[in-house]
């Protein structure tokens, strides 16, 4: 059983600033990244992690986490990079230095981004700054809808039994779906989205890949959304709820568990639609101001936000 532990982390405070360190300041490349030497102190041997921060508190880079040293005097580099592998530009800058020898079923106490892999398709982020658009879950797996995300898929999902390492849905390589919302009835999953590069009127969609295997599902009224970014890429969505109209983002998506009804609004167009989720076919169009976000209850009933 798991227990709720209230402690505070000892903080070693070093700080850094580029010009009262020059005697450390070495170049590293052609870009003349600085290379910043930092040094603490232990009093006994314990779990520690570093970060670099701005002096308003924003974390800029993850230097190391759940590392264990022993007592004594130690010396650390930082590579002033962020986590994105930027140079950081600020002139002066806090490396914090965390320790702990409070012990957990996992190692260490994470700074930072606790995904197990520190770089490539696994990690957990996301491109849009607005960050995560949609979340829903079925059967331990946790599907994320993530915006626009340039040159990957915007569709995601990872296992709750190993929460710190995404799957990817979809081609990669590619700028796709703007994809805004998902929701699953348990067998299919329904994504949301619209073409980021679209000129003139927006093309907005629903697209629906399956829980066993994350292939992309063609139903009987499917069709075929081409995405603008790159036409010889083949970027192709089997669509339902198709349309190509002014103020069409879907601003809801719902979906029955046990009926066949799946629920898609449009603020912008005031109107509710209603599909068949196994065919795709449009069953009715209702008439609603503002139609906003849309949810389905456990007996199968529409829950909807909307103007007055």
């Amino acid at each position: 059983m798991s227990k709720l532990l209230k402690f505070v982390l000892p903080v070693i405070l070093v700080f850094v600033s580029f010009s009262s360190f020059s005697q450390v300041v070495e170049n590293v490349n052609a870009k003349n990244i600085k290379k910043v030497s930092f040094s603490f102190e232990l009093k006994s041997s314990l779990l520690t992690s570093a970060g670099a921060y701005k002096k308003d508190g924003t974390l800029l880079r993850t230097i190391w986490s759940g590392k264990k040293y022993k007592a004594g005097s130690h010396i650390a580099k930082w590579d002033g990079l962020d986590d994105q592998g930027k140079p950081v530009t600020d002139s002066e800058i806090e490396v914090k230095v965390l320790t702990s020898n409070v012990k957990y079923d996992w190692e260490g106490a994470y700074i930072g981004n606790s995904s197990v892999a520190k770089s490539g398709s696994t990690r957990l982020r996301v491109f849009d700054n607005n960050s995560i658009q949609g979340i829903t879950s079925t059967a331990g797996k946790v599907y994320v809808a993530s915006g626009y995300a340039e040159g990957w898929p915007a569709e995601f999902h990872y296992d709750t039994a190993t929460a710190n390492s995404k799957v990817w849905i979809g081609k990669t390589g590619i700028t796709g779906s703007n994809t805004t919302h998902v929701a699953t009835d348990g067998t299919k999953v329904f994504w949301a989205g619209f073409d980021p590069f679209q000129s003139g009127a927006t093309e907005s969609f629903v697209f629906v890949t399956s829980v066993s295997n994350n292939a992309q599902l063609t139903l009987t009224n499917s069709v075929d959304a081409q995405m603008e970014w790159d036409n010889s890429s083949g970027v192709t969505y089997k669509a339902i709820s198709h349309k190509i109209a002014a103020s069409s983002y879907i601003s809801g998506l719902a979906v029955q568990t046990t009926g066949d009804k799946l629920f898609v609004t449009r603020a912008g167009q005031n109107e509710l639609q209603v599909l068949n989720k196994n065919t795709g076919a449009l069953l009715q169009t209702l008439s609603i101001t503002g139609a906003s976000y849309a949810g389905v209850d456990n007996s199968d009933n529409l829950w909807l936000i909307h103007d007055s």
